[in-house]
């Protein structure tokens, strides 16, 4: 189903080193990923035919200013800059849903100088739930960055303590589940355990992650649809209890939540996946250079600091790797698009 597998392919020293050789200011010295260790990266192109760019380059970012999306853009930006020669600039085009960013990207000059900071599975479900001029699968995938793995969270004193309460609660069919609006990542987790437990709930979407979080924590819904990330500093106040957590492995946020796969249900992995694309055929050797440039800044002491700080989980996939992950989401995603509207 949606995002069936998720794993991280960190960069090899060879690739470093042929960085190093390519000329690009900035490179680093080792293969260390943040918040991993030193891994092959078979995803990665070698640049043939060097491409250097002469003006700066523009990212449009869907994500608002101080949010997690433009933070992650800001901890790269240093090294970005020093490995490709040229400021990089950040646009914000937020509206629709980020619809408006990404139908921009899609027709903008495949230079090299216009690039998307992708928000998956959002980009794929607007295709489907609106009337767009894109298609996501067009787009040229050049470096995954981070997951956010979602969880079932419930409220301490709502006597679910288990994802067994859940399920024999929701027998009643009036369990309501609060997420972030039609077609995010919180909507398509939602159908997932809706549809790997066989239970019906009640869900309420919202406008965003913040409105969702004050029905929550004003007991005006049963159980939230929310990644690792926002809900363990609830979990750790006691606002809030996680029952289940949608991803491949257990959350270093959550150590002591099970994943659905441990609890016998298979194929309930979902995320808030981002990275960077640029324009529909953009040529190779500007392809190849670009993502060497994203390797470099994935790795730069920005990124590691940030990591550090903020608890991203980094998914680190590049060229046909990327395009194969999103290309997964797209397919799970239309199978269910009929829910979607």
């Amino acid at each position: 189903y949606i995002m069936k597998k998720f794993y991280a392919i960190v960069l090899s020293a060879a690739m470093v080193l042929g960085l190093t050789a390519c000329g690009y200011p900035g490179a680093p010295s080792n293969g260390s990923e943040p918040g991993g260790s030193p891994s092959s990266n078979s995803g990665a192109p070698s640049v043939s035919t060097q491409w250097k760019a002469e003006k700066p380059i523009t990212i449009i970012n869907p994500y608002k200013a101080g949010g997690a999306g433009d933070l992650e853009v800001k901890a790269m930006q240093p090294s970005l800059e020093a490995a490709l020669g040229q400021a990089v600039i950040t646009d914000y085009l937020t509206t629709g849903g980020g619809v408006a960013a990404f139908s921009k990207v899609y027709n903008a000059e495949p230079d090299g100088y216009t690039l998307l900071y992708i928000s998956n599975p959002a980009a794929i479900t607007k295709e489907f739930t609106d009337d767009v001029d894109y298609k996501a699968m067009d787009f040229t995938y050049l470096r995954s960055v981070s997951a956010e793995f979602r969880c079932i969270a419930a409220r301490p004193g709502g006597g679910m303590q288990s994802l067994d309460d859940l399920v024999e609660r929701a027998g009643s069919g009036e369990l309501t589940i609060a997420h972030s609006g039609i077609g995010t990542s919180g909507h398509i987790q939602t159908l997932l355990v809706e549809n790997a437990l066989n239970i019906d709930l009640n869900d309420v979407p919202f406008e965003g992650t913040a409105a969702a979080k004050a029905a929550f924590l004003g007991d005006h819904v049963d159980l939230w649809a929310i990644d690792c990330v926002s809900v363990a500093p609830l979990v750790e106040s006691g606002d809030a209890v996680v029952l289940a957590v949608c991803g491949p492995e257990r959350s270093p946020l959550l150590p002591e939540v099970p994943t659905f796969a441990e609890l016998g249900y298979e194929g309930v992995i979902a995320a808030n996946a981002r990275g960077f694309v640029a324009p529909p055929n953009l040529p190779d050797h500007i392809k190849d250079a670009l993502i060497t440039a994203l390797d470099s800044a994935m790795e730069s002491d920005g990124m590691i600091s940030y990591g550090e700080s903020s608890g991203s989980t980094w998914h680190t996939l590049s060229g046909d790797d990327y395009r194969s992950f999103a290309q997964e989401t797209y397919d799970s995603t239309a199978e269910i698009a009929d829910l979607l509207q």
